[in-house]
């Protein structure tokens, strides 16, 4: 970003913050979405790295200041398009994610958590810290936010169970060249407004797992979605092109069937070949149950 992007930046947020005072916060973050909108761009368009670079940490630092106000929770910032903002059904927690490509074709991710004032703590606005390369095991370890597994997060599903409230997290990780991966993580928030991300709540007849982890190719597509009405997290069930390729994730892609994670209890326990034909995720095979094939059909 040129220099005098940058200056009329911060010349634009504090015109937003002396609107704030006089007309209320949304015409001030309106405003402020406006440039945060052409930095975003410049992190995903730009040709040179250093640009990228130079323009998330003044999308870091900009939206570290902005966030900080606990009314930004209520204004959706939807014209910032390389900003997944995902607010929970319970109104009590956003996140705010994105990712930097970097020079190798890997991706580092960003991102903030927003945690609403309540009786026992203040608001708070959590940074996350992407620790991925670091992470050994990742399916079985619990994470703090500055050793955080970046991802971007597409959803959030709320589910209350008797007193607790419990957030599961979709999330893609653009991860390489070749390789591409979906998520499904777990974040708990206890009464300080503390956070951590993971918990043995995967349950299946082999394991526990905290997080699980889709890796499939990068020229095909694959369904990871809630299921709101079953109560359960359906997905494509993901094989190699030959079993001699089992492994090797860039072969990987979905056969036509489906897996699902079916809530029970506080906890997700693993179905195999579920029904879907009354999602759009088996829309035009309706008439019998999806079978599961040996190879898969990239787009």
């Amino acid at each position: 970003m040129s220099r005098h992007i940058q200056i009329a930046f911060y010349i634009l947020f504090l015109i937003s913050a002396a609107q704030a005072q006089k007309s209320g916060a949304g015409e001030a973050f309106a405003l402020a979405e406006d440039t945060l909108s052409l930095i975003g761009k410049e992190i995903l368009q730009a040709e040179a790295f250093e640009v990228k670079q130079s323009n998330n940490e003044i999308l870091l630092e900009a939206l570290q200041l902005i966030l900080s106000d606990e009314r930004s929770m209520d204004y959706p910032f939807k014209r910032i398009e390389n900003i997944s903002f995902q607010l929970s059904d319970d109104k009590k927690i956003r996140i705010a994610t994105w990712m930097l490509p970097l020079e190798d074709g890997s991706f580092r991710y960003h991102g903030f958590v927003q945690i609403r004032a309540s009786k026992k703590a203040g608001y708070q606005l959590i940074a996350l810290s992407d620790r991925s390369d670091e992470i050994t095991k990742p399916t079985t370890k619990v994470l703090k936010p500055e050793n955080w597994y970046g991802a971007i997060y597409y959803a959030i599903i709320t589910v209350k169970n008797r007193k607790d409230i419990h957030y599961t997290l979709l999330a893609y990780d653009a991860n390489s060249p070749s390789v591409q991966k979906k998520i499904i993580d777990y974040l708990s928030v206890n009464a300080k407004n503390e956070i951590s991300f993971g918990a043995p709540v995967f349950h299946s007849d082999k394991k526990v797992l905290h997080r699980v982890f889709f890796q499939y190719a990068k020229d095909v597509s694959m369904s990871l979605r809630y299921d709101k009405k079953q109560n359960r997290i359906v997905f494509d069930h993901l094989v190699p092109q030959k079993p001699a390729l089992e492994g090797l994730y860039e072969f990987y892609g979905p056969d036509f069937s489906y897996d699902a994670y079916v809530w029970d209890k506080g906890k997700w326990r693993f179905q195999a070949d579920v029904d879907a034909r009354n999602e759009s995720l088996n829309e035009g095979n309706k008439t019998k149950k999806p079978q599961r094939k040996e190879l898969f059909k990239p787009n």
